[in-house]
């Protein structure tokens, strides 16, 4: 299996230059880690975040641990 990439969601939160860093990640590597600090979540739970970041990368979630998703190329 390939190396999973990591990249992390700060407390910027989901902002254009991250999606953009994101779906980049996804078209290199086809699956990746985000790891969301706490203080991106003030406002969502890990599920919503990582529904947002897949809806707006074209991305499939594979998998939601703690304050970590996995994200794979559709």
């Amino acid at each position: 299996m390939d190396e999973l990439k990591n990249l992390n969601l700060g407390k910027d939160g989901v902002k254009d230059s991250f999606i953009a860093e994101a779906k980049a990640m996804i078209a290199k590597y086809k699956r990746i880690r985000v790891k969301a600090l706490k203080s991106s979540l003030e406002s969502k739970n890990i599920k919503q975040l990582a529904s947002e970041v897949a809806a707006k990368t074209n991305a499939l979630i594979e998998d939601v641990r703690g304050h970590t998703f996995i994200l794979k190329r559709r």
